[in-house]
């Protein structure tokens, strides 16, 4: 079952900016499977990323930790992916 962050991490990635999981990946230096489980799961399974992996997604894509966390405040930590 995709827990919030998982949701909430694919619709600010793959639906609202139009990235793709080979993308999101090359930007943060891991696999596309790994992407992958995140954003869709793998044969319904779903992983959460780790602490370090989503302040790595917070920083390299411009997203306010505390929304990706609660659902609550600004998407962006400056109104916009970088």
């Amino acid at each position: 079952m995709k827990s919030p962050i998982n949701k909430r991490l694919a619709k600010i990635l793959l639906i609202d900016n139009g990235l793709t999981c080979y993308e999101v990946g090359k930007r943060l230096n891991t696999s596309t499977q790994k992407v992958d489980t995140w954003l869709k799961g793998s044969n319904g399974k779903f992983a959460s990323p780790s602490t370090d992996a989503l302040a790595e997604i917070c920083k390299e894509f411009n997203i306010n930790s505390e929304y990706l966390l609660t659902g609550k405040g600004n998407i962006y930590r400056n109104d916009k992916l970088k």
